[in-house]
């Protein structure tokens, strides 16, 4: 998503059914017993969470808007909390809290670097859009919510701490290419996976881009600071709150299709060239690898050992779903024509 401060976060997904750590809350007898679990649910769970990405996402931030931060997604959390609380049905309840509190404090990082350093915050959004869509390239989660990329034949692997040193020594070395260009040849001159911020410093190293230039750097005739003149290949803001917007209608409509449905189009779901699309749900933060799992009715450890070979063919999902392949077409058929009705033809 291009870095623009009017353009807010995608509110985290949610399933029905609520994650066990909720219920405690969800049904204490009073609202002083729900006060008093929710307390200790934010202290105990969500804080350490937030702090683990927010630290990891705002590095070399002041300590203070740290705690701005901080404190911001909890408010949030306990907002949303207290309105599920106040649902009697709960239609909309959480499965996956510890999924649900970082992809807030995800969000709340985003719109912080895009308030406060939106050069970074804009680089970081190019960077994005040219690992997931150059396909000699790789974006995926590793350990720890940390999100790494590398060339596409280490998708997968774990990278190790000399990987930020090698990259902030390439830093100093590399030489101009273009935009898509540089980001390739730099992750296949450091062969091993890296992470995504430590990929951004040192783009943001080779190519000059910082808040403090924009501020001071050339000026238009009315003071304004006078853009880098450098070909963005991401979509234009609007453009990509739309697309956000509409895959978080998508999910929604996905997670309501029967559960053969849901597995028969997500397990092969394409784009108009035959690559896979699954990925742009966690990419996104449309929906977590967690949830996803959960709408495939499969183990999140088996989803992430299918990852790198998604789409599957109707073969193979036919065996897995103990159907024919003719079935699992059919299932496939009447998921979009439901998708078709709900969203509109742009839905495929």
């Amino acid at each position: 998503m291009s870095a623009t401060s009017n353009v807010t976060p995608s509110e985290p997904a949610v399933a029905g059914g609520s994650d066990a750590l909720l219920r405690p809350f969800l049904d204490a007898a009073d609202d002083e017993a729900a006060r008093r679990c929710l307390g200790e649910l934010l202290q105990r769970e969500a804080a350490p969470l937030a702090w683990e990405v927010i630290r990891g996402h705002l590095r070399g931030t002041a300590p203070a808007d740290l705690e701005d931060v901080h404190a911001g997604v909890l408010l949030r959390l306990a907002a949303h909390l207290h309105g599920l609380r106040a649902r009697a049905a709960q239609e909309e309840s959480i499965r996956a809290f510890d999924g649900y509190v970082a992809v807030t404090a995800h969000n709340a990082c985003h719109a912080f670097l895009r308030e406060r350093a939106p050069q970074r915050a804009r680089l970081r959004a190019r960077t994005r859009y040219v690992l997931t869509r150059d396909p000699r390239l790789a974006f995926w989660e590793g350990s720890g919510r940390a999100w790494l990329c590398g060339p596409a034949p280490r998708r997968g692997q774990a990278w190790d701490a000399g990987t930020a040193a090698r990259l902030a020594e390439m830093s100093r070395q590399a030489a101009p290419l273009p935009f898509p260009d540089l980001v390739h040849a730099t992750l296949v001159r450091l062969g091993g996976p890296a992470r995504f911020d430590d990929l951004v410093d040192t783009l943001a190293a080779i190519l000059g881009v910082t808040d403090e230039a924009a501020e001071a750097g050339p000026r238009d005739e009315d003071g304004a600071p006078r853009a880098r003149e450098v070909a963005d290949p991401a979509p234009a803001a609007d453009e990509a709150l739309h697309q956000r917007t509409f895959l978080a209608r998508l999910w929604t409509e996905i997670r309501a299709l029967p559960a053969r449905q849901r597995s028969a189009l997500l397990l092969n779901l394409r784009d108009g060239e035959g690559r896979g699309m699954i990925g742009l749900f966690p990419i996104t933060e449309t929906a977590t690898v967690a949830e996803l799992a959960e709408a495939l009715e499969m183990p999140e450890l088996r989803l992430r050992a299918l990852w790198d070979d998604l789409p599957r063919d109707d073969e193979w999902i036919a065996g897995l779903l103990g159907l024919t392949r003719r079935q699992v077409i059919n299932l496939r058929k009447c998921a979009r024509e439901r998708l078709f009705r709900r969203l509109g033809r742009d839905a495929w």
